[in-house]
């Protein structure tokens, strides 16, 4: 995925939170799965998840029984990420953008960001994620994408859309210890 160097509407989703909630789809439990594992994460570990939006990610973190500190700036999508885990355990949400955040809970055992770490400055992003991992600890990013049937058209989509834009059309994507070194000089 494509940074955005274009920060301006980093909280445009916040405009339509109701129906970025109902239209954003969740993840499948094999992705949390696979997330939690490779992350060698277990019930009880900390994630600080980096843009939770309104939950599509967070409540499975949740089912994992994972410790999640949720960051999310956007009010609207705040009130209703906080809506959506009502009633839930080990859950707290903060309104920070992940440069800007500092906290005395850290390090964390991972920090997940799903469909969001496009709008971290990356000139501050990974170090600023090293810095609040614990060693060893994993960075998971992950986007999902709809998945057209017929391949011919996702292919020309791809083709004149996106390849025309310079952004490359990737179904999923996830980044595991991919700073493991930087982790190393900065913790």
């Amino acid at each position: 995925m494509k940074f955005n160097s274009n920060r301006t509407k980093r909280l445009a989703f916040d405009e339509v939170a109701v129906s970025y909630d109902s239209a954003r789809p969740s993840f499948s439990r094999k992705i949390v799965a696979d997330l939690t594992a490779q992350a060698n994460l277990k019930p009880g570990s900390s994630v600080l998840e980096v843009g939770s939006g309104t939950g599509q990610l967070t409540l499975a973190l949740l089912r994992e029984g994972l410790l999640v500190t949720a960051l999310e700036p956007g009010d609207a999508l705040r009130e209703k990420l906080i809506e959506n885990t009502r009633g839930r355990e080990n859950i707290l949400v903060r309104p920070e953008f992940l440069e800007e955040f500092a906290d005395g809970n850290a390090p964390f055992d991972a920090i997940i960001s799903a469909n969001a770490w496009q709008w971290i400055d990356p000139a501050v992003g990974y170090s600023h994620a090293a810095k609040l991992l614990r060693p060893r600890g994993a960075l998971g990013v992950l986007w999902n994408f709809p998945v057209i049937s017929d391949l011919r058209l996702q292919e020309r989509l791809n083709k004149e859309v996106f390849q025309k834009s310079g952004l490359i059309l990737c179904r999923r994507m996830i980044l595991w210890n991919a700073f493991e070194r930087l982790h190393a000089r900065v913790g």
